[in-house]
């Protein structure tokens, strides 16, 4: 597959990062537009590079990204690799700049200065090689510097994304790898939406744990996941629940769903789950994912109808049941 990670927060929990300051939250009240529930917040984190770290969804030395993001200084960076590999920042006139470790614009410098206190979209493609690598980027769709040449200081490839405290706000985080057909270039300013279960779908077959609510579906539904509170689980291999979900009131291209479970495993045997979707009256199953011991979030991505490899359409969207399966 070619989208590897997408996030809009919109499960109103930061724990989607690799990590992040204590002081680093979620915010309802600044988002990017109507169809954001939530913002990762930093306004309140202490001086320091790494404040919020992200994860790619891989090790890649080719990727796209893009990502909505809210600036309360100049001086933020955002940086690849544990060297700061490929590091972008601002200057003081608000130019983008990319660059390495001890170079800090020796990709490129924009043209296009932004403004501080309102939402910009950055997007950028890196291949990081010692020769033939590159490194291009575009502020709110222009581009800004296209650098080929040596990008290659220490890390061959990079898994994660770190955002300094200077950053007040981050929305709608997409990652792209280079394989697969589609997904595989430039993201463009993207939308995350988030759909929560409504009721009941076809399969209900986990037990409730916690507060029952009555229903499986709404052991689930709320956000930010509530933990201990309610929940839904199994100590059987190949139960599964389906829920219906909240109609997708956002016109556009829909470019890939993700289903995002926050889940743990109880003992300290083998524990695995897997991602399933149902859709005009076939199931789909993703691939298992291994269960942390404390809870985290798992998540996997259709990026096209797996009935007919289209795209998917709203009406598709409207009518599809999300879920998940125990494994073994």
């Amino acid at each position: 597959m070619a989208r590897t990670f997408q996030t809009g927060f919109e499960g109103g929990s930061k724990e989607v990062c690799v990590s992040t300051n204590a002081s680093v939250t979620v915010s309802a009240a600044v988002t990017r537009g109507t169809w954001s529930g939530y913002s990762l917040d930093i306004t309140g984190a202490p001086s320091a590079a790494d404040v919020a770290v992200i994860p790619l969804g891989g090790s890649f030395s080719e990727f796209y990204f893009g990502l909505g993001f809210w600036l309360q200084a100049f001086n933020a960076d955002l940086q690849f690799g544990g060297n700061n590999d490929v590091a972008f920042h601002w200057t003081a006139g608000g130019l983008l700049t990319a660059g390495g470790p001890t170079d800090g614009a020796a990709f490129g410098t924009g043209i296009t200065a932004i403004s501080l206190g309102t939402w910009h979209y950055l997007e950028a493609y890196i291949k990081i090689a010692g020769a033939g690598g590159r490194c291009t980027a575009k502020m709110d769709g222009i581009q800004q510097f296209d650098f080929t040449g040596d990008t290659l200081y220490v890390a061959t490839a990079v898994d994660a994304m770190q955002f300094s405290s200077s950053f007040d706000y981050l929305d709608d985080v997409v990652v792209n790898d280079t394989t697969g057909a589609v997904n595989n270039g430039w993201p463009g300013d993207t939308k995350i939406v988030g759909l929560f279960p409504t009721a009941a779908g076809d399969s209900a077959q986990l037990q409730r744990g916690g507060a029952d609510s009555g229903a499986n579906w709404s052991q689930v539904e709320e956000k930010p996941p509530n933990s201990e509170t309610d929940y839904v689980f199994e100590t059987a291999n190949t139960d599964y629940d389906l829920y219906n979900i909240t109609n997708l009131a956002e016109a556009g291209d829909i470019s890939a769903i993700a289903v995002w479970t926050f889940n743990r495993k109880v003992d300290g045997g083998p524990g695995n789950l897997a991602h399933r979707i149902k859709h005009s009256g076939t199931e789909y199953t993703g691939t298992d994912k291994g269960l942390p011991n404390t809870y985290d979030y798992n998540y996997h991505i259709w990026e096209r109808d797996p009935s007919d490899s289209t795209v998917w359409s709203d009406a598709d969207i409207d009518a599809l049941q999300i879920g998940v399966v125990t494994k073994a």
